[in-house]
């Protein structure tokens, strides 16, 4: 499956969600948000069994595999591991949109297509 990503993460109401890097607000990016939640060490359960150097390389080889951004071709199984990551790093406000967009690929709208249309003169 061909994903966008390059996305916006956007809130419920349409606009895009912020994040601080180097100090400064940006738009959150499918990608970069992947990108962590992919990288990041979840601790499993003690009954669960523990991710081997086969497995940390997999998500390494997957963080780079998208950290380009863009459109990229991932497999049903690299979307499974991505929304695991990503449900277990982020609140709902994030794991629901990346979901939608891992899912259906939704393209998320320009900042054109965000703004309030110009009402129409009245005469």
């Amino acid at each position: 499956m061909k994903i966008n990503f390059d996305s916006e993460i956007l809130n419920l109401g349409g606009k895009p969600i912020q994040e601080t890097i180097d100090g400064k607000n940006v738009n959150s990016i499918l990608n970069g948000v992947c990108v962590n939640a992919i990288m990041a060490n979840i601790p499993k359960p003690q009954n669960a069994p523990q991710e081997t150097g086969r497995d940390k390389f997999k998500k390494f080889n997957l963080a780079k595999k998208i950290n380009v951004g863009g459109i990229v071709e991932v497999t049903a199984e690299e979307i499974s591991l991505i929304k695991e990551q990503v449900g277990a790093c982020y609140g709902t406000h994030v794991v629901g949109p990346v979901y939608e967009l891992l899912e259906g690929n939704v393209q998320a709208p320009t900042e054109e297509e965000n703004k309030d249309p110009v009402p129409e003169p009245t005469a």
